[in-house]
C-alpha cells in the first residue's frame, strides 16, 4: 500500500516538476482508490467491534491524520504569496485558502472556471487541494451510506444489500463521469460526483476482502505486476486531451485494485517497486509530499524563473526536504497523539507509536527524489534566454511629437499614390515604429520595476473581460451588431474586422487608428479564428458555432462591401484543431483554411489586411515578484509563433492581401519584454491590455497606411 502511495505522488511530482510524463496526474487517481479502500476497511473493522458505527472516533483520527499538516501548508503558501507576490495575488490565493481549510477547494475551483490542463492567469499554488477536497466530502458521505447498508444486511439477513448499494452508486458515477466527461471535460475533472467510483472501487475491494484473501498464490504476482504495468501504462498513455476522468482513468483505477488485491491477505506478491524500504518510507511522507510539491513549483519561479535542469534539481531538493521536516515534527506526533480525545478516554487508552520510518531510508529518498527523475531533466535544452546582455538604456523621442508629425487619430485613412508611380523607390514610413523600438529597448534596459500602469494588481483575465465588456462587445452576437459600431455613423468609409479575442484585444488600436475617417463593425467571437477548420473549445468540449459564426460574418462582409477589411485570430487558436493535427499538418490546415477565408471575403472588401498576433510574453501576475527584476518578464519568438505567423503570410500573400507584421511593436529582436514604458502589454501573457493596445493606434496607422500604399503601387 505505501508502495502504491509513493508511486502515485511520485507521478504527480513528475508531472508538475519536469512535465512527464504526460500522464502523471492519474497518481490523483491512484489515491483516491487507496484511500477508498482504507477508509472503508476501518469502518467495516470498527463497525464489526462495536455493532455501530463510532463516528466521534472516526473523525477524531482523520482531522489528527490531515489537518495539521494541511493547514501549515496552507498558512505558509498564503504568507509566501503576499511577501512574493502582488497583493491582489496575495488576497487571491487567501480566498483560495479559505476554500481548501474548508475542504471545498474543488466545487471553489470549478466555480472560478479553473482548467487544471489550461490555466488562464496565474496558477493557485493551492489548486491541489482539490483532490483532498474530494477525499473529505467522500468521507462525509460514506459513513452514514455505509452504516445503512450495513444496518439493512444485519436486520433483514440481506448479505446483498451492502455490495448491491456499493454497485449502484458505483455504476451512478461512472455512468454519469463518462457523459460529463464528454460535455464538460473541465467541470468533471474537479467534480465530486465525477469522481466518486474511483473510491468506491476502493471500497468495493475493501468490502471483497474475504473473497481476496482466497485468491490463489500463483495469481497473485501476475495481479502485482499485472496492476503496475496498467498503472504506468496509464501515465505514458493518458493525455490531458483524453476523455477523463471517464472512461480513461478506468485504466489506473483498475490497475490500482489489481495491486491491493494480490495483497490482501497474503505477502506472496513481491512487487519489488512497490515493496522496498525505500518505496515504502516515500508511501510514508507521500501525504507531506503531495501538500508542499504545488506551492514549490508555482512559487519557486519567484527566485528561478527560468525553468530547467537546476529548477528541477533546486525544486525537487526543496519539496523533499520540507515533507521529510513536515512528517517527523509534525504529522508523526500529531497522529501518535491524544489529541482531540476525550478525558475519560486518555485515561484508558495506551497508544502504541506509529511506525517509526527509518530516516536512512529517508535520506536515501530523498537522493532518489532529486536524481532519478533528472534522467529526464538531463535531456532539456539550455534556455535561449541565458546569458543575454542587457540593452544599454538611450533616451527616446516621440516622433508623434516632432517635426510635425501628427497622431493616428489626427491623419486621414489609408493613403494611396498615383498608379504611374514606381513601387521600387517607395520608402514606408517607420517613425512610429521606430519611436516605439526605442521605448521598447529602454525598457530591456531597466535594472527595477518602475511604477507601471495600469498596476500589476489590475491586470488578470477577468479584468481583461470586465474592460473589454464594459460596451458589451467582448463577443458580437448578431443581435447585438449595431451597438457593436464605432466611429461617426456617417463616416465616409466603413472598416469591418473579424477574429477572435485576440481581434477583440486589437480593438483599442484600431479604434484610434481609424479615428473620425471610418465606422467600424466589430463581428468577432472568443476562441473562434478566422480561418476555416473545425475547432473545438479550450475545455476540449465541440465548438460548432464557431463554424456557424463564421459563415455569418463571410454573409455581412458581403452585405456591407467595406472599404478596410481586418482579420486577426490567435496563433494559439492552432492546438483547438477538431482534427487534432500537428506539426506541419497542423499548419498546412491552418494555411488552407485561410485561403478558403480569404476567397470568400477578400472580393466583397476594396482593400484587406491580416494582422500578425502579438507573440506574448510571460504573465506579469507571475513574472514580477519582490524579489525579481524586470528580465523575469522577458519573453521571446518562440518557434510555433513564427511557422504559424509563416502560414498566415503565405495565405494572405496568396489571396494577394496584405500581411502586416507586428514582431517590432513588441519585441525588439526575439526579446519581447512584459512592459514598455509603464504600460504593461499583456493583461495576462497572451491579450493586449486597453492601454497598450490604445498606444499601439499610431502605429497601426502607420503600417496601414504603408500596406495601403505599396497595395496601390503594385496594382
Amino acid at each position: 500500500m505505501q508502495g502504491l502511495r509513493a508511486l502515485a505522488v511520485l507521478l504527480v511530482i513528475a508531472d508538475h516538476v519536469l512535465g512527464g510524463p504526460v500522464g502523471g496526474f492519474i497518481g490523483v487517481d491512484v489515491f483516491f482508490v487507496i484511500s477508498g479502500f482504507l477508509i472503508t476497511s476501518l469502518l467495516v473493522r470498527g463497525h464489526a467491534r462495536h455493532g455501530r458505527m463510532d463516528y466521534a472516533d472516526f473523525y477524531r483520527r482523520r482531522i489528527r491524520r490531515l489537518v495539521p499538516v494541511a493547514v501549515l501548508v496552507l498558512v505558509v503558501t498564503v504568507v509566501a504569496t503576499y511577501l512574493l507576490y502582488s497583493r491582489a495575488r496575495g488576497e487571491d490565493v487567501l480566498v483560495d485558502g479559505a476554500w481548501a481549510l474548508g475542504f471545498l477547494a474543488n466545487w471553489h475551483f470549478l466555480a472560478i472556471d479553473t482548467d487544471y490542463f489550461l490555466s488562464a492567469g496565474p496558477v493557485s499554488p493551492l489548486q491541489h487541494y482539490w483532490s483532498l477536497s474530494v477525499e473529505e466530502q467522500f468521507y462525509v458521505a460514506w459513513p452514514a451510506l455505509l452504516a445503512l447498508g450495513l444496518l439493512v444486511a444485519r436486520r433483514r439477513g440481506a448479505a446483498w444489500a451492502l455490495p448491491a448499494l456499493v454497485g449502484v452508486l458505483f455504476a451512478g458515477s461512472l455512468g454519469y463521469s463518462v457523459l460529463h466527461s464528454q460535455a464538460s471535460p473541465v467541470a468533471a475533472y474537479f467534480s465530486t460526483l465525477d469522481r466518486a467510483w474511483e473510491l468506491l472501487a476502493g471500497a468495493a475491494l475493501a468490502l471483497a476482502i474475504p473473497r481476496l484473501s482466497r485468491i490463489a498464490d500463483r495469481w497473485r504476482p501476475v495481479l502485482g505486476w499485472g496492476g503496475l504495468a496498467a498503472i504506468v501504462t496509464g501515465a505514458f498513455l493518458i493525455e490531458p486531451g483524453s476523455a477523463f476522468p471517464a472512461p480513461w482513468a478506468l485504466l489506473p483505477v483498475a490497475g490500482t485494485a489489481a495491486v491491493i488485491a494480490s495483497g490482501t491477505g497474503s505477502d506472496r506478491a513481491r512487487v519489488m517497486p512497490l515493496t522496498n524500504p525505500v518505496a515504502g518510507y516515500i508511501g510514508d511522507i507521500s501525504y507531506s509530499l503531495y501538500l508542499w510539491h504545488f506551492p514549490v513549483v508555482i512559487l519557486l519561479p519567484a527566485y528561478l524563473p527560468q525553468r530547467g535542469v537546476t529548477f528541477d534539481v533546486i525544486a525537487l531538493l526543496v519539496i523533499a526536504i520540507l515533507s521529510v521536516t513536515t512528517f517527523h515534527l509534525v504529522e508523526q506526533p500529531v497522529r501518535s497523539s491524544q489529541w482531540l480525545e476525550p478525558a475519560w478516554r486518555r485515561e484508558t487508552m495506551t497508544y502504541s507509536p506509529a511506525r517509526r520510518a527509518s530516516l536512512a531510508n529517508g535520506w536515501l529518498a530523498v537522493g532518489l527524489l532529486v536524481t532519478v527523475p533528472l534522467s529526464a531533466a538531463a535531456l532539456r535544452a539550455p534556455s535561449s534566454d541565458d546569458g543575454q546582455q542587457i540593452l544599454a538604456a538611450q533616451p527616446v523621442s516621440d516622433p508623434s511629437r516632432e517635426n510635425g508629425a501628427v497622431t493616428g487619430a489626427e491623419r486621414d485613412g489609408p493613403s494611396t499614390a498615383p498608379d504611374d508611380s514606381d513601387p521600387s523607390e517607395f520608402e514606408p514610413s517607420t517613425e512610429q515604429v521606430d519611436y516605439l523600438q526605442q521605448r521598447i529597448e529602454q525598457s530591456l534596459s531597466l535594472t527595477s520595476y518602475p511604477e507601471l500602469d495600469p498596476s500589476v494588481d489590475e491586470l488578470g483575465i477577468e479584468t481583461w473581460y470586465d474592460d473589454i465588456q464594459s460596451d458589451g462587445c467582448l463577443s458580437v452576437a448578431p443581435s447585438r451588431v449595431a451597438e457593436c459600431q464605432f466611429g461617426p455613423a456617417k463616416a465616409p468609409r466603413t472598416a469591418v474586422v473579424l477574429g477572435d479575442s485576440f481581434a477583440i484585444a486589437y480593438m483599442p488600436a484600431i479604434r484610434e487608428a481609424l479615428g473620425k475617417d471610418f465606422l467600424i463593425q466589430q463581428l468577432t467571437l472568443q476562441e473562434c479564428p478566422v480561418w476555416d477548420a473545425p475547432t473545438s473549445k479550450t475545455n476540449g468540449s465541440p465548438y460548432p458555432e464557431c463554424g456557424e459564426y463564421r459563415a455569418w460574418t463571410w454573409e455581412q462582409v458581403a452585405d456591407r462591401q467595406p472599404d478596410l477589411l481586418i482579420l486577426a485570430t490567435s496563433f494559439n487558436e492552432v492546438v483547438l484543431l477538431e482534427s487534432g493535427a500537428t506539426g506541419q499538418e497542423a499548419l498546412d490546415e491552418l494555411s488552407e483554411g485561410y485561403e478558403r477565408t480569404l476567397e470568400q471575403v477578400v472580393p466583397s472588401a476594396t482593400y484587406t489586411v491580416v494582422v500578425q498576433p502579438p507573440p506574448g510574453a510571460p504573465d506579469l501576475q507571475t513574472c514580477v515578484t519582490t524579489v525579481g527584476e524586470p528580465q523575469d518578464c522577458l519573453g521571446t519568438i518562440s518557434g510555433p509563433f513564427a511557422a504559424i505567423s509563416e502560414a498566415e503570410r503565405t495565405a494572405a500573400q496568396d489571396a494577394g492581401t496584405s500581411y502586416i507584421e507586428s514582431e517590432s511593436w513588441f519585441c525588439r529582436g526575439d526579446r519581447c519584454p512584459g512592459f514598455v514604458g509603464t504600460t504593461p502589454v499583456y493583461a495576462e501573457g497572451n491579450h493586449l491590455t486597453v492601454a497598450y493596445a490604445t498606444e499601439l493606434g499610431p502605429v497601426l496607422r502607420e503600417a496601414l497606411d504603408n500596406a495601403a500604399e505599396v497595395a496601390q503601387r503594385t496594382r
